[in-house]
């Protein structure tokens, strides 16, 4: 979903830039953003409701039995609220590639790698499989702010 979005904006972007024109360098950037979240929300929602179903699906065979079944079901929604969260992101940095303000984005990155290293090991010792779960959405909530 994220990437066919990337892919048609990121030459408008650059483009904008080009022609120093910032103020529809940001429209694009608020559209892109919107059709993102348009986009991911219902695929999300599908995966919330019929999860279980899809892992089933796509994954149950051989080795990958009912219980890892049942333990990548319960860590879905974690990961479908990153995913909400993440797919706007990367419309974001593509934005900060563009304005070419690597060292930004490359700085916000290397803190949320760490941020996301401390919390996951710190949940996990508590929580488990949940604890990563929820450091995951927790580091894309974030990143995303």
């Amino acid at each position: 979903v994220v990437s066919g979005v990337y892919v048609v904006i990121l030459p408008h972007l650059t483009q904008h830039l080009a022609n120093n024109e910032i103020y529809l360098f940001s429209l694009k950037m608020q559209a892109a953003i919107k059709a993102v979240i348009v986009l991911i929300i219902p695929a999300a929602t599908v995966f919330l409701f019929f999860g279980r179903d899809i892992v089933t699906l796509l994954f149950q065979r051989g080795q990958f039995n009912e219980r890892s079944t049942e333990e990548v079901a319960a860590l879905l929604p974690f990961y479908l609220v990153g995913l909400v969260a993440m797919a706007p992101t990367t419309i974001v940095s593509r934005g900060y590639f563009a304005l070419r303000e690597y060292r930004e984005f490359a700085a916000l990155g290397v803190a949320m790698i760490l941020f996301y290293f401390v919390v996951a090991g710190a949940f996990s010792a508590r929580l488990s499989l949940h604890g990563i779960g929820i450091a995951y959405a927790l580091y894309w909530i974030m990143f995303f702010q």
